[in-house]
């Protein structure tokens, strides 16, 4: 019903002022739907070049920039329901170059990961991850994404190596000592005490 009264409005006033808002909501309601090729057909329109230039409101130069920035997310997301995590990338490089640092682009780094990940190519999650990490602000955050991905994927070193960087950078945030825990985990599970003691020993201090 709401793809159908977006699409009504959008027929009816093509030209109006709320016409880009009305066609972002028609593509979320058919990316509801599971119609994720037609929701990016109709997402196609506010990702163009042009689109940045409209706004949502006569003179509301900020609405248009944060409606082409929602619009690559949600683009993003349908690449991932696509199956195409290169496709999914493409689009993430381009919220990266309009909203670097945010976390905004963590979360769609997240799906872009998972996107690899499913099409079973954890190295190229890693890899974007690792791009991701170089951003100081961002770095902990995307290295324990990469812990959880190299563990995922049954890479005890990949997982050993970031979740070390990621201690060296924030040793007492949470999420850092709950990866660091679950790697120590997977190394007492192989037999090697001599590296997983020292990442309980982290992950206690983190949680104390």
């Amino acid at each position: 019903l709401a793809a159908q009264t977006y699409q009504q409005l959008l027929d009816g006033y093509p030209q109006h002022a709320t016409a880009p808002a009305a066609r972002y909501g028609l593509a979320w309601a058919l990316v509801d739907l599971g119609q994720a090729d037609d929701a990016v057909v109709a997402l196609a329109p506010l990702l163009s070049d042009d689109s940045r230039r409209r706004g949502t409101e006569p003179g509301d130069p900020a609405a248009t920039h944060e409606l082409h920035i929602a619009s690559i997310e949600l683009l993003v997301w349908c690449r991932h329901e696509q199956g195409r995590p290169d496709l999914a990338e493409k689009a993430w490089k381009a919220l990266e170059a309009l909203s670097p640092g945010s976390e905004r682009l963590l979360a769609s780094a997240r799906t872009v990961s998972a996107a690899w990940v499913t099409a079973g190519q954890p190295d190229k999650a890693q890899a974007l991850l690792d791009q991701l990490a170089e951003d100081g602000a961002l770095a902990p955050a995307a290295l324990v994404e990469a812990t959880w991905v190299a563990l995922d994927a049954g890479d005890l070193q990949a997982a050993q190596d970031t979740i070390s960087r990621a201690l060296t950078l924030a040793a007492d945030n949470r999420d850092v000592a709950e990866a660091a825990f679950f790697v120590a985990e997977a190394h007492f599970a192989a037999g090697d005490d001599g590296l997983a003691l020292p990442l309980y020993h982290a992950a206690a201090s983190a949680a104390a």
